[in-house]
């Protein structure tokens, strides 16, 4: 895949006014994240996500929401999921997952 069919193909990360980081502002969750590869896009810390994951989130992020926070690189406040390092994934949907708690696509322009 390339960058422009990754960026075609969905819709909850969108390009804002930098062009090189992309916004995910969808049922909650209010990230920011760049897209390091075809096969790596990061949330960067400060980004919100929901705290509550739907049935439809993946397993492997339910753990991985786990895993963040007890090793300090995120934590729930205020009813949210705050990221408080930044955080490579493997693509731009799962990235998404991660924020909204439910099964997304990533990115838009």
């Amino acid at each position: 895949n390339s960058q422009e069919e990754l960026t075609r193909q969905s819709d909850d990360f969108y390009a804002g006014g930098d062009s090189e980081v992309f916004h995910c502002k969808q049922n909650g969750a209010c990230g920011k994240g760049v897209l390091l590869s075809e096969k790596c896009f990061r949330i960067l810390a400060g980004s919100v996500g929901r705290n509550d994951v739907a049935d439809s989130c993946p397993t492997q992020v339910k753990l991985l929401r786990d895993k963040l926070i007890r090793s300090g690189h995120a934590k729930v406040e205020g009813g949210a999921y705050v990221m408080l390092a930044d955080w490579d994934f493997s693509s731009s949907s799962t990235a998404a997952a991660f924020l909204t708690g439910y099964n997304r696509s990533g990115l838009a322009v």
